[in-house]
């Protein structure tokens, strides 16, 4: 396997525009977990099947499919049920990534992983890019880009590990509290002392 960094951060806090940003300025794939394993909960899939197997028919409607929605609003006012979600599913999730990885072989690569910490999986990657934001923005920028209200937002950050927390594990470290021009310049300036201190980038002359 080659050199893998991985990006994360918390809901709201622009992890998967700095992801794509990195991804084309390095011009190097870029694995997103959330894409990777969005089948997992499809009807006959792995998570598909640990759940029910797991819970029954709770958290599926009549046509035998995951209820998404109740499922979320459960996970976000149960912080057991999260856990013991987590614990089902996450090694399930991980070898999935993990066979993604594999398939580029020795090749330089980017995975966006948002829950890397509360996983555990952060010593499965090279490096850790965190992309942090002020609590308050996180909130509203949930609101704006789900559509949900106060509440909703402020569960959704709650049911993560602290960002200022990861930020303390990190790596590395992308502010995103200003304008995205000023978060563009701090992702290039680390593009460029990645390919210092790793020299393993094939970068484009691109307008970022």
């Amino acid at each position: 396997m080659g050199r893998v960094i991985c990006i994360t951060g918390g809901i709201g806090s622009g992890k998967s525009s700095v992801a794509r940003l990195m991804s084309a300025y390095c011009n190097v794939p870029c694995i997103d977990i959330d894409e990777c394993c969005k089948e997992l909960l499809c009807k006959g899939h792995r998570g598909w099947h640990a759940l029910q197997n797991t819970y029954g028919n709770v958290y599926f409607n009549e046509s035998g499919h995951v209820d998404r929605k109740r499922l979320r609003e459960a996970l976000f006012s149960d912080p057991e049920l999260r856990e013991q979600l987590d614990s089902l599913l996450h090694p399930i999730a991980r070898r999935t990534l993990l066979d993604a990885i594999e398939q580029y072989d020795d090749q330089f690569l980017l995975v966006e992983v948002p829950l890397v910490y509360e996983a555990g999986w952060d010593k499965d990657f090279d490096a850790i890019v965190v992309v942090a934001v002020d609590r308050e923005k996180q909130i509203q920028r949930t609101i704006t880009r789900d559509g949900v209200d106060e509440e909703q937002a402020r569960q959704s950050v709650d049911a993560q590990m602290e960002l200022e927390k990861k930020v303390n594990l990190a790596d590395y470290i992308v502010d995103n509290n200003g304008a995205w021009a000023d978060t563009r310049n701090k992702v290039v300036d680390l593009c460029l002392l990645l390919e210092r201190e790793i020299g393993l980038f094939k970068k484009k002359n691109l307008t970022v």
